[in-house]
């Protein structure tokens, strides 16, 4: 069944990015390791789900929402639109929900990504714009193969929403709980975005947006 080989190559992808903020910590003060870990998770793995997807369970790119359409009708024009609307959307969501949540929780993270971006020159641009490119196509990939995954089942569309922001947010648990609680919001929002547009283009460049003034 192409559904359950679908939740088996899900769980490889995401097992990693459950582990990594431990491992990250462990290892950040050895840049060997701390990169070659990084590339491993956030390049090679994706690119054999991406393979393996495509191979096992006939994925197109656009059953996860990397289309031409949006709101159902076919615009290129309307996608550019909707993605320079959403980007700073996205980031001021993830901004206030931020601020709020250190307003009502104290939390320690054990490793922030901003400690391995040096503090300025071009070298800081060039690894925020990986950290913040890589994050941004992967964890939205994986979240349009949990929107397929979704459609298996009945009420799609709400499971999607349960899963969608769940997974979204636990990757990010070892920057403590204010950050993990705001990439929930953030990361509903986005499923209701993306369930409202059926498309994960406007979603990739916001979050790339986002990462990126997050960083800087």
């Amino acid at each position: 069944m192409q559904h359950e080989k679908l939740i088996l190559i899900l769980s490889i992808a995401i097992a990693p990015l459950l582990v990594n903020g431990f491992v990250n910590a462990q290892i950040y003060s050895i840049p060997l390791l701390y990169w070659g870990f990084e590339l491993l998770t956030w390049i090679v793995l994706p690119l054999g789900i991406f393979a393996a997807t495509r191979h096992y369970c006939n994925l197109k790119l656009s059953d996860i929402g990397i289309t031409q359409r949006i709101f159902g009708i076919k615009s290129v024009g309307l996608i550019l639109f909707v993605s320079v609307i959403l980007a700073p959307t996205i980031f001021l969501v993830y901004k206030f929900s931020h601020l709020y949540f250190e307003k009502i929780f104290i939390s320690q993270p054990i490793f922030e990504y901003e400690t391995m971006i040096p503090q300025s020159g071009v070298l800081k641009f060039l690894v925020a714009f990986y950290f913040s490119l890589s994050a941004g196509i992967v964890e939205e990939f994986y979240r349009g193969l949990i929107y397929k995954l979704s459609g298996y089942y009945s009420r799609p569309d709400i499971l999607f929403l349960v899963l969608s922001p769940l997974f979204f947010a636990l990757p990010h648990w070892e920057d403590g709980f204010v950050n993990l609680s705001a990439t929930y919001v953030v990361g509903l929002f986005m499923a209701i975005v993306f369930l409202t547009t059926r498309n994960l283009i406007p979603l990739i460049i916001g979050h790339i947006y986002t990462d990126m003034l997050w960083f800087n």
